[in-house]
């Protein structure tokens, strides 16, 4: 990891427009709440919404206007982390619980400055932050009818929906938003869809008060034989034996025929994608 050396750190709540600055070193500046605008030299601006990270270079003049009331943390540093190279911009992280607790832990540091754990803290959130970057320039590259496919089954993952339907929604052709999928996922709509459903089945267990079929149901399935064999497919175990000790089954690997077995038994669906022009 690159070197960085902690300088400060910390969060405010204001309706003004700051005093134009700069520092010494790096500044990472994320919006907890509100919405601003970071105004910069040669009369550039950055708009920011709650999620929002602004990464500002060393000896970056700027200052943030806040038509509403903006609750910020900010962290200020000096390394040679490549993150910084390409001048001021913004990361969208959007509802990243993780960015937002973190970054609401480095002003509690601060205080008591613990230097190095805040230093570790804040490589961690680059981190973060490269591999979210890196996640969205691999999106803006998909097919535009996969991405908007993608996003609807993300959307509607709960509900049944044609495959006739996410091919109207993604404005492409049933056969080849089939191929679409499988050249970049190695699996048709069908498995992309379940595997969703999947992740968010490992989530919902994770709390013991939820009902096994009620996560089932939440998952969109309304048979919850057929959500135990599909969840069986892809961790090797029942949903039951998961929950009791998810850090030794989470790491399963899904097996596609497998899972693709468990499949094959239109009686027992789940509101899943189905055949037809919907």
């Amino acid at each position: 990891m690159n070197e960085l050396v902690f300088s400060y750190a910390g969060a405010d709540r204001q309706k003004q427009t700051t005093v134009r600055h700069s520092h010494r070193g790096c500044e990472l500046l994320y919006v907890d709440s509100g919405r601003c605008t970071l105004l910069l030299p040669g009369n550039s601006a950055l708009d920011g919404q709650p999620g929002s990270v602004f990464l500002l270079p060393a000896h970056t003049e700027h200052e943030r206007h806040n038509p509403v009331e903006c609750r910020t943390c900010y962290a200020v540093f000096e390394t040679d982390s490549p993150l910084f190279d390409s001048g001021p911009r913004r990361i969208k992280t959007g509802e990243d619980s993780l960015i937002r607790q973190w970054f609401n832990c480095l002003p509690e540091l601060n205080n008591s400055y613990e230097a190095e754990q805040a230093g570790a803290l804040i490589r961690t959130i680059l981190l973060r932050l490269e591999r979210i970057e890196q996640q969205q320039r691999e999106e803006e590259m998909l097919h535009p009818g996969l991405k908007r496919a993608c996003v609807y089954l993300k959307e509607h993952c709960r509900r049944e929906i044609s495959i006739g339907e996410l091919a109207h929604h993604a404005g492409v052709s049933q056969s080849h938003l089939n191929l679409l999928f499988r050249r970049k996922f190695g699996v048709g709509p069908q498995h992309y869809l379940l595997d969703l459903r999947m992740k968010l089945a490992r989530r919902l267990l994770l709390n013991p008060y939820e009902r096994i079929s009620d996560v089932a149901e939440q998952c969109g399935f309304r048979d919850i034989h057929y959500f135990t064999r599909c969840f069986k497919a892809f961790h090797g175990v029942p949903p039951g034996l998961y929950r009791r000790s998810p850090s030794r089954f989470a790491d399963a690997e899904c097996r596609p025929a497998v899972v693709a077995a468990a499949l094959r038994n239109p009686e027992k669906t789940a509101t899943g994608v189905r055949a037809g022009q919907g």
